[in-house]
């Protein structure tokens, strides 16, 4: 699918050309007949350069976690897939109508192809979601910016809570529970569901059995972890994002250590949840949403 985006530039053109067309026809001048040849020429030429850069060229985007207010860290490969060159070419994203470009291609060489940073920003946490990608350039004369939209490449993702600026230790939640141990030690007795990152051979298959989903044993460094824990019974505002912004700082400062000397629990109206790793716990942060003072149900 195409779109045209006319410029404050192109429409002065146009206008300028609308005009001088008026004055051939009415004058029958040579001179302003060759002029206005030359402006629609100009009109055909741009329109003509353009489909071909934005035609010809493939993207992907390489998509890597990434935290609200903070540098992007996604990679976008751009490829061109023509004998001829590349000028002034912007990729991005498609949504609700309007081109959200994240990188800017100067120049690519004939069968060139490249990777580069993505220089888009995310302002909150939560779900980020496009209707499709999007490939745009103005070139040669600005008159108009042209997009080619890529309707099968939509898709969403999650954005992480905004991290702290400062040092970190002191961000830390003081309502946090134990002391961390080093060591992956099975604890007998305990159970938990399983995740992804589990070894199989730690699953308890007789538990496992009875219920609708595999339980393994906790390991000694689980079962020592700092508990952090979100109460989502509160009313959505500056405290509950605060809250959010010093528990995701947590594991942000554990970076090395793969978020395994925490958990979070998250408690809401319909009990307590806990998870386990940094990126789970961080999805989660960046997901959740207050449930009011009230359960939902008795409120309706």
């Amino acid at each position: 699918m195409r779109k045209l985006e006319v410029t404050v530039a192109g429409r002065w053109y146009v206008a300028l050309t609308i005009l001088l067309g008026v004055v051939a026809l009415s004058s029958g001048n040579n001179i302003v007949y060759l002029i206005e040849s030359l402006l629609l020429s100009g009109l055909i030429l741009s329109g003509i350069l353009s489909e071909r850069s934005i035609s010809a060229l493939k993207i992907e985007f390489k998509r890597i976690p990434v935290a609200a207010n903070s540098a992007p860290k996604d990679q976008v490969y751009i490829s061109n897939q023509r004998r001829f060159p590349i000028f002034c070419v912007e990729v991005g994203e498609w949504t609700n109508g309007k081109f959200v470009p994240s990188a800017f291609v100067p120049f690519l060489a004939p069968r060139q192809s490249i990777v580069i940073s993505s220089k888009q920003r995310f302002d909150q946490r939560g779900w980020h979601t496009w209707d499709a990608l999007a490939i745009a350039t103005s070139y040669p004369f600005g008159f108009a910016k042209k997009l080619r939209i890529l309707s099968n490449k939509g898709g969403r993702r999650i954005i992480w809570p905004e991290p702290l600026k400062g040092d970190s230790s002191k961000n830390r939640s003081p309502n946090s529970e134990g002391t961390f141990k080093a060591g992956v030690r099975i604890q007998e007795g305990e159970v938990r569901p399983m995740t992804w990152d589990d070894d199989y051979r730690h699953v308890v298959w007789t538990l496992s059995a009875r219920g609708t989903e595999p339980l393994v044993r906790q390991r000694r460094s689980e079962s020592q972890d700092e508990k952090l824990v979100l109460d989502l019974r509160t009313e959505a505002g500056t405290s509950l994002e605060n809250r959010i912004r010093d528990l995701a700082q947590v594991f942000y400062s554990d970076a090395g250590e793969e978020g395994k000397t925490w958990s979070l629990t998250l408690v809401d109206w319909e009990g307590a949840r806990t998870y386990h790793g940094r990126k789970d716990s961080l999805d989660q942060l960046a997901l959740a949403q207050a449930q009011g003072l009230i359960p939902r149900k008795e409120a309706a």
